[in-house]
Parts: structure tokens; sequence; C-alpha cells
């Protein structure tokens, strides 16, 4: 919704979303720009190797007892769980505190059905070095942007993930008018 509304207001018509669709590479070809929010090694075929996720497996318990004022609590310690949310306390959220509490465990993506939650950062920076490379091959597709966590490889919040992907493409939209309006519009 907020998503819809933010293009709505940045004035963006002819938009076509595709949800829940597997790409294929031939879909690239029947537009004339797309933004690729998928694993950018996977669209590659892994042509440098993998690039290392983290994943999260979610435990939805009910009828558990939630001693917090607040909607989510994050563990620090060594214990299976990184941190558990208690939904009814979110706004719009409804329900009763304690009817439904959701803990996460974390994962690799290969145990967790390929599903990708965050880039994996090391000391030596390895993952962000193979990142560059796909990003240098990335540079040939003219037709795409890679955004997103798993487009980008780069951690962000999902308001942040949001903003970004809608940045860049206003950005894109804007350097696409300035080239297809006539020069006595200018």
């Amino acid at each position: 919704m907020a998503i819809l509304r933010c293009l709505n207001a940045c004035s963006i018509t002819n938009i076509e979303v595709q949800l829940n669709t597997v790409f294929e590479n031939d879909m690239e070809n029947q537009y004339s720009h797309v933004f690729n929010s998928m694993p950018i090694d996977e669209y590659f075929e892994n042509e440098f190797g993998p690039l290392p996720y983290r994943s999260i497996k979610f435990e939805h318990r009910f009828d558990e007892t939630f001693d917090y004022s607040v909607p989510t609590v994050n563990f620090t310690d060594t214990d299976k769980y990184t941190r558990k949310t208690a939904w009814p306390l979110y706004p719009g959220c409804g329900g009763i505190v304690g009817k439904h509490v959701t803990y996460e465990i974390p994962c690799s993506y290969e145990e967790n059905n390929m599903e990708r939650y965050y880039p994996i950062k090391t000391i030596d920076g390895w993952p962000q070095r193979r990142y560059k490379q796909y990003e240098e091959l990335a540079k040939s597709k003219d037709n795409m942007t890679f955004i997103g966590r798993c487009g980008q490889y780069i951690y962000y919040d999902m308001h942040q993930v949001v903003a970004n992907s809608l940045s860049i493409a206003k950005n894109m939209f804007s350097l696409l008018a300035n080239k297809w309006s006539p020069s006595w519009s200018k």
C-alpha cells in the first residue's frame, strides 16, 4: 500500500509490478527497463560463486505469556533465538498480547528453501569483493538495475529497502524522461 501510494505521489505511470513471479532471462526483453531485486549472483548463474546469506526460520507460538511492553525483544546471548515478537503490540495488528508470539531462528539460506534475508559480511571482506565482481558484470545490462538487499548485496532495514529502491527508480525515470523529451521542451 505504501509503495503504491509513493509511486502515485511520484507521478510514475505505466508501471507493471509482478509479484511471486519466477524470473526468466527472456522476460527482460519484454520491457524497456527492469528493476530486479533477485539475488545478483543467481541472475548471473553464480559465475563467480554464490554469495553467502543468512536466513531466518519462524516459530509461531500461541497462548504464551509476553512480559514486555515493547513488541520485539532481541536476544544477544548464545540462545538459538535472535528475536521474539508479540504482534498485537504493533499498531494495527490487533489481537490479544500473548496469543501470538513469533520466535526467529537464524540459519543458512540453503536450510530454508533458498530464502535469503541478510547478506553476510566477514572480517576479511571476501563476500563484498565477490559482489563487486557481480556489480561490474551488471554494468553491461543497460536495461536492468539491481535493487534491494539481494540485488545490491547490502543490509537494509525494510523501510530503507523501499526508500532506496524508489529513489533509484525515480532517478532512472528522470534520466529517461530527459533522454526522451524533445529538445524544444527543455
